[in-house]
């Protein structure tokens, strides 16, 4: 960053040519420091998505997105009191993964798709706990 100066524009270096340069949706970030979780950390990151101009805040004609997320921590005890709730024990922290999909809206293939998913998990030595 040595080279950069505000108001300059980007000069080719290295890899790097500003030619091949285009926009993108960027991202934005909200975290504690500390590593501390806290809910404002939460509203912070709906704040930005409340905000974006583009991908998922808006399309170029302003009525839809494409879609967004937020990256969150697990929130350990919450998911250790719901999967109790359907005979499920997990492990420690960090010990479990969990995902969201967008399934088919068909029967036989929304059913394809997580018999699919299911046997990737056996095929990469994990163990699967289960749908909600």
């Amino acid at each position: 960053m040595d080279n950069y100066r505000v108001n300059e524009p980007f000069k080719k270096q290295g890899l790097y040519d500003p030619a091949l340069e285009h926009d993108n949706c960027g991202i934005g970030a909200v975290v504690n420091i500390n590593g501390l979780q806290e809910r404002r950390v939460v509203d912070g990151a709906l704040k930005i998505v409340e905000t974006l101009e583009h991908r998922a805040g808006k399309d170029a004609e302003g009525k839809t997105g494409d879609g967004v997320g937020i990256l969150l921590q697990i929130p350990h005890d919450y998911f250790v009191s719901e999967a109790a709730k359907d005979g499920i024990t997990l492990g420690g922290k960090r010990s479990f993964g969990i995902g969201m999909f967008f399934m088919p809206q068909t029967e036989a293939l929304y059913r394809k798709a997580m018999q699919t998913f299911e046997d990737i998990i056996a095929k990469e030595g994990m163990k699967f706990l289960g749908w909600r």
